[in-house]
């Protein structure tokens, strides 16, 4: 396979997966009209627009038993906001709870 023809796959890969995310948000939109819209879009939204990072990221520092104090990662609290933007506030609270000062009391 050519870099040219892979590249045409690729590119042929990236309008599938628009119109796909194009063809299903109409359907939220217009067909099924949720109650509460807000729900339908929020897994929509990390169905096509939330990358992994902030998962891979938790993952990686919930993870590392030598990692004293989470905290003190350099992507601590870029991986908080990532994961609360992302719609996951549950991962965000568990990440947080790992706060040297916060201890138990979250828990």
């Amino acid at each position: 396979v050519s870099e040219a023809n892979t590249a045409e796959i690729r590119a042929e890969m990236r309008r599938a997966q628009w119109a796909a995310c194009i063809w299903e948000l109409a359907l939220i939109m217009f067909l099924r009209r949720p109650g509460v819209l807000g729900e339908m879009l929020l897994l929509w939204w990390q169905r096509y627009w939330c990358d992994d990072k902030a998962e891979t990221l938790l993952q990686e520092m919930l993870s590392d038993p030598s990692e004293q104090d989470v905290e003190q990662h350099p992507m601590f609290w870029p991986a908080i906001r990532m994961l609360i933007s992302q719609g996951m506030p549950e991962r965000a609270l568990a990440l947080l709870s790992t706060h040297s000062r916060l201890g138990d009391s979250m828990q």
